[in-house]
């Protein structure tokens, strides 16, 4: 049978995770419509064991592969190849999907021709602890040729189905061994995506508040130079393409990245090197980004205080020292 739809899995060292994630796409309706590649990225835990008791049940729908580690990128790289499915979404080795929401997604695909559908998702540590998070509003369901109307809702990885054609043409190589690449993937195919649809239902499933994710703070301070390199880079290409199809909305994005670059820096100890480091890299978006550095104030209030720090030279990043728990307001 046909794919519809190719779901991408990284699957590290989520052993603990894994049978939730795989068991929500055990869904009897739509299994023969789909296909599911689980890449054991060099872990080394009993994820990849898991994952092929799936794979011998269902062997028209999962497909494992244990490779040595690449990182995230390099199991993007590998699965986009490989996919046969009109569509293409990200599913992360300890998050999960809506079954219903699949269900629903799944239905949709087979009775769309868009370039890009973007839905809604829920947050929480567990099924039992999730919250709505709204990127489209009922009124919003339907057929879009941009997004530029959209400028004050990001759209991460989470909300995303591509058309796998989208991907492939848009030459999209993630790097590898390197955090954060999900930028790329947010924002790059956009600039081919010429047929938008919206659709209110939520999907995915973002775990949030695991031990060791990248979004902690610690490792968002350990990992800070391979995010400003990937939002320089990011920015760079929404400077580029800002006259183009959804050019508006990957320039609000880009700045949005910018000010979470900036901010991920003030986690850190308050310190000359680390001031330094915002300044150097503030101007670095300035030479090769003016438009997304014009466009940082309108960016909530990390967006007003960065505009406050250019305005005094920085000097107001040490009174942020000067105030008790204050670098914590802004994580």
């Amino acid at each position: 049978m046909e794919k519809i739809l190719t779901v991408s899995i990284a699957a590290y060292n989520v052993g603990k995770y894994i049978e939730e994630t795989l068991d929500s796409l055990v869904i009897p309706e739509i299994l023969d419509g789909i296909e599911v590649f689980v890449v054991d990225d060099g872990g080394t835990d009993n994820s990849l064991s898991i994952a092929k008791k799936y794979e011998k049940k269902y062997p028209e729908t999962f497909h494992v592969i244990h490779k040595e580690n690449g990182g995230y990128g390099s199991v993007f790289n590998y699965t986009v190849k490989k996919a046969t499915g009109k569509y293409f979404k990200l599913l992360d080795g300890d998050d999960w999907f809506s079954k219903t929401g699949l269900i629903q997604l799944v239905n949709q695909l087979n009775n769309t021709d868009a370039d890009i559908v973007v839905t809604n998702y829920f947050k929480g540590p567990n099924n039992n602890n999730l919250s709505l998070v709204t990127v489209v509003n009922k009124v919003d369901n339907g057929f879009y040729d941009s997004l530029d109307g959209l400028t004050n809702r990001p759209i991460g990885m989470w909300a995303i189905t591509y058309k796998t054609e989208i991907l492939r043409s848009s030459k999209l190589f993630l790097p590898e061994h390197t955090l954060y690449t999900d930028q790329y993937y947010d924002l790059i195919p956009l600039a081919s995506c010429n047929k938008i649809e919206l659709s209110s239902v939520p999907v995915y499933c973002y775990r949030v508040g695991r031990d060791g994710q990248s979004v902690s703070k610690d490792s968002r301070i350990k990992h800070c130079d391979e995010m400003l390199y990937i939002c320089k880079e990011v920015s760079e290409f929404a400077e580029a393409n800002k006259d183009k199809r959804n050019g508006k909305y990957v320039l609000m994005r880009a700045a949005n990245y910018h000010t979470t670059a900036i901010r991920t820096i003030m986690l850190d100890k308050i310190s000359k090197k680390n001031l330094d480091k915002i300044k150097t890299y503030d101007a670095e978006i300035r030479m090769v980004a003016p438009s997304v550095y014009n466009m940082v104030p309108k960016m909530g209030k990390i967006g007003k205080l960065i505009y406050l720090y250019r305005k005094t030279n920085y000097q107001t990043y040490w009174l942020l020292g000067l105030k008790p728990g204050g670098v914590k307001n802004w994580e």
